[in-house]
């Protein structure tokens, strides 16, 4: 018999030792695990750590090796989707909150993708000149788009929260962001062709976004698929036979539900016969072609995820298309293709873009005499990028107004100057200092940016001034002037 009644018990005790071995599994679980269960991310989205070298590039010891093993087990532990799943159910069902910022739980099932709530809550709205910028932007597009011979039609994809706020949590207070009917009028203003899906929708009492995915139901897409085949003067798509019954797993419910989602029921809608041609065929690809029965007609459309349910809609209205979401768009391909439409569809949440990363696109010449010569902070660079040649800068904010125009001047060592317009975009203050759209607050809103072929440039020295005109002004100001060599 021992001496020592406590150790006694200790040794006796199953249950003790039953709760050492549970937790040490536990903890090595997460480790453990990773030889055996599948590494798959939580959602599409795929911006997990990379293992770490122990060496870098150059051959050098990686000193932050341990971090970033850390960041990687972070990002791969086993069994990670299942419990963040788990922690997602007990917050929704118990708290009504979500357990990532990328969701929104709204009211009677419905969720929204967390990064509209910007535009939602009106916290980060578009300025004048952004709008100003955006405006410019797109009619220089349908410039040279009509130029070419083809119709263009741009439109813009709702955020969900914007037609249904009534849905939202009752603690986010709508800001009644104004950006977009904004826009639309700056639109009208410089005369380019737009497809308000904003007010078509307000006018129908249908729902027609999914509950559970940022994008619209058939029936939605179907509609916005219409209103731009009428807008380009074509027929509307007919639909063929009776709707299909379908679950659909939606992205948001993905989100926040990697291991347990649950299919929303919709109703599919069949339209025209259509196929892919080339070597991609899914709607998910960056860049592919289709072709149809259609006698006549060629489509190039530049667009992102929400036109994934409008191509079974618009190819089979046309012989022929092509559909991008490649950014920048590559708007010379409109030379290539010879399309007799043009469409741009974006989403309202990276509307924003348009003013910050314009197309692929010769820059137009116009007209124009140039005044005095003013010494500014404004700056002026290039560069090559394949076929192009790429001048981009940035006019002193105290030296141009909201509603004034932005002009270049490229002279070579031969000849006249030409006078180019080029896009207006948000830019860094300096040529120190390239920042990103993410730096929303240390961007200037006066930036060009245009393009020229670069075989047409002879090698030799240029000069590039920067000018700056006033609205119904006649003689343009010189902010910048640059002597560079190609």
């Amino acid at each position: 018999m021992s001496d020592n009644p406590t150790l006694s018990t200790r040794r006796r005790s199953p249950g003790l030792w039953l709760f050492v071995v549970a937790f040490l599994t536990l903890c090595l679980l997460p480790f453990v695990g990773m030889l055996w269960v599948s590494d798959t991310p939580a959602s599409d989205d795929d911006s997990r750590h990379s293992l770490p070298e122990l060496k870098t590039e150059i051959g050098l010891l990686n000193l932050s090796y341990l971090a970033d093993l850390g960041d990687y087990f972070e990002d791969h532990f086993a069994y990670r989707n299942l419990a963040i799943d788990i922690n997602a159910h007990l917050r929704a069902d118990l708290l009504r909150t979500s357990s990532t910022d990328q969701v929104i739980i709204g009211r009677q099932g419905w969720l929204f993708y967390g990064g509209t709530l910007d535009d939602y809550l009106a916290s980060d709205p578009l300025s004048n000149r952004e709008l100003s910028n955006i405006a410019h932007n797109l009619a220089l597009m349908q410039g040279y788009t009509n130029a070419m011979g083809a119709d263009f039609l741009v439109t813009i994809a709702p955020n969900k929260n914007s037609l249904y706020p009534n849905y939202m949590p009752f603690y986010y207070i709508n800001g009644n962001n104004e950006s977009m009917t904004l826009l639309a009028q700056r639109l009208r203003d410089n005369s380019v062709h737009y497809v308000d899906l904003f007010e078509l929708f307000a006018n129908t009492s249908d729902e027609l976004y999914l509950k559970t995915d940022t994008h619209w139901t058939c029936g939605g897409a179907l509609l916005a698929a219409n209103a731009l085949l009428q807008a380009a003067g074509m027929n509307e798509a007919v639909v063929s036979g009776a709707p299909s019954e379908a679950g659909v797993t939606g992205d948001i419910e993905r989100m926040l539900y990697p291991v347990t989602p649950k299919p929303e029921k919709t109703s599919l809608l069949s339209t025209g016969t259509w196929e892919f041609t080339g070597a991609f065929d899914n709607v998910e690809d960056d860049t592919f072609t289709t072709t149809s029965p259609a006698p006549t007609g060629t489509l190039l459309m530049y667009r992102d995820s929400f036109a994934n349910s409008l191509i079974p809609y618009l190819a089979p209205e046309f012989s022929q298309a092509e559909f991008s979401k490649l950014i920048p768009y590559n708007l010379t391909r409109v030379a290539d293709l010879k399309p007799d439409v043009v469409i741009i569809e974006r989403a309202e949440r990276h509307v924003r873009l348009f003013g910050f990363d314009p197309p692929l696109m010769y820059a137009p010449t116009t007209a124009l005499k140039l005044g005095e010569t003013l010494e500014t902070k404004s700056w002026v660079q290039w560069h090559q990028d394949g076929d192009f040649r790429v001048i981009e800068g940035c006019v002193d904010e105290e030296f141009i107004d909201e509603n004034d125009s932005i002009y270049l001047s490229v002279e070579g060592s031969a000849g006249m100057p030409n006078i180019y317009v080029p896009f207006e975009i948000s830019i860094a203050p300096n040529s120190d200092t390239m920042l990103d759209v993410g730096s929303n607050s240390s961007l200037s809103e006066y930036g060009f940016r245009l393009f020229l072929d670069e075989h047409t440039l002879t090698e030799g020295d240029y000069t590039i001034r920067v000018l700056v005109l006033k609205p119904q002004g006649k003689v343009a100001t010189v902010v910048a002037t640059m002597a560079l060599k190609k």
